[in-house]
């Protein structure tokens, strides 16, 4: 089988940076207002103030308050996407391959800034174009899992009756975590949490 290319880094620096560009911290703070209050009842004033910096300052970023909406749809999930796109399509190791997707995955669920989860639910994405970005990402993600899976199956590494289940089945409890876990609240570290479930997740995939 052809070479297994490696994911980009541990996504934990997406929060340990000492210093955020006006730009990003528009963005962190605006999806923590549109979770709070939703789109509309977010006025850009709000955004402004919570960044520290005057309305007109922050049109020099955003023209208006939709294109921040945009911004934060396309660029959620940049470094799992990343690592996605660097899994290549053959696998050596398919067990350890997914023990350190789901690693990266679940981690990056547990630390991502921009509550994608709250923002894919604002009606205002959930209804117009930028639903089928989301789709289009979720399918991306659906097809890098099953290629991992169905490696492992012909590789007799793990044994699955249906493919397809087993990678939804999956990603919804990876998924799942937004119900449950609160970043600000729960004295949790997020590697050691993730890797508990790529343990369980590759357990539930072997015969026993």
């Amino acid at each position: 089988m052809g070479q297994t290319k490696r994911g980009v880094g541990r996504p934990r620096a997406v929060l340990s940076k000492t210093h955020l560009s006006t730009r990003e911290d528009i963005l962190i703070k605006s999806s923590a207002l549109f979770a709070k209050h939703g789109f509309k009842a977010t006025t850009t004033r709000m955004i402004a103030e919570s960044v520290g910096i005057r309305q007109p300052s922050l049109f020099n970023h955003f023209r208006k308050k939709g294109d921040i909406l945009e911004a934060l749809v396309s660029e959620a999930g940049k470094e799992l996407f990343e690592y996605l796109e660097n899994l290549g399509h053959s696998f050596d190791d398919a067990e350890s391959v997914l023990f350190d997707l789901v690693i990266f995955d679940v981690t990056f669920l547990m630390v991502e800034p921009f509550q994608i989860n709250k923002i894919m639910g604002l009606p205002e994405v959930n209804n117009g174009p930028l639903r089928k970005k989301i789709d289009d990402r979720q399918g991306f993600a659906f097809g890098c899992y099953r290629r991992v899976i169905q490696a492992g199956v012909d590789s007799k590494v793990f044994d699955v009756e249906d493919v397809d289940l087993a990678t939804h089945t999956i990603m919804g409890m990876e998924e799942a975590i937004w119900s449950w876990y609160d970043r600000s609240s729960m004295n949790i570290q997020p590697e050691v949490q993730a890797k508990k479930i790529a343990r369980m997740v590759i357990n539930s995939l072997k015969s026993h």
